[in-house]
């Protein structure tokens, strides 16, 4: 019923998701006041159920309320060198569903492989993510999260900077 993406850019995807997913709560939680600003001009006449708000992934203090929602990101984890501890907890907290991480995932790229040590080489010459998958099976370790899916190299334009598929389940009762 509700779906929440994280770092949503220009709304891009929530265009595509609310045309498979009408019938749904679209959110948006987006850093930037252009792209927020954007966003109004384009997709709230487009999406019948829409609401927009900030988000701010290097803010220490986040809280989140989505009660029963599946939340995305899509190139948002992975562009932050360190793993976003206090988003996670927020997340974890937020009485969210699912989460599902369209994003490069540094730790399973196969680095006997010429194309994953090409990827890896990438992502740390770029000061990219390279623990999100290992912080996040702590988690699951720690019965917080239930990871449900792990894909490698499966979108993505940039042969070096592919997303993974990573879709978890928040585990705890709040």
């Amino acid at each position: 019923k509700r779906i929440v993406e994280l770092g949503s850019g220009l709304g891009n995807n929530l265009m595509v998701v609310s045309k498979n997913f009408p019938d749904v709560i679209i959110e948006s939680r987006e850093l930037s006041q252009t792209a927020r600003n954007l966003q109004e001009v384009f997709l709230t006449k487009d999406i019948k159920n829409f609401d927009l708000d900030t988000f701010n992934l290097f803010s220490q203090e986040n809280s989140f309320s989505f009660e029963g929602a599946v939340v995305f990101t899509s190139y948002v984890f992975s562009l932050v060198k360190c793993f976003p501890k206090n988003i996670i907890d927020a997340l974890i907290l937020s009485g969210a569903k699912y989460v599902i991480n369209v994003e490069p995932i540094y730790e399973i790229q196969d680095e006997n492989c010429n194309l994953g040590s090409k990827i890896r080489e990438y992502i740390s010459a770029n000061d990219y993510n390279i623990d999100y998958y290992e912080k996040l099976l702590e988690y699951e370790a720690s019965g917080k999260v239930r990871i449900l899916t792990v894909e490698r190299n499966k979108y993505g334009i940039n042969p070096f900077f592919p997303a993974g598929l990573l879709i978890w389940e928040i585990c705890n009762e709040n």
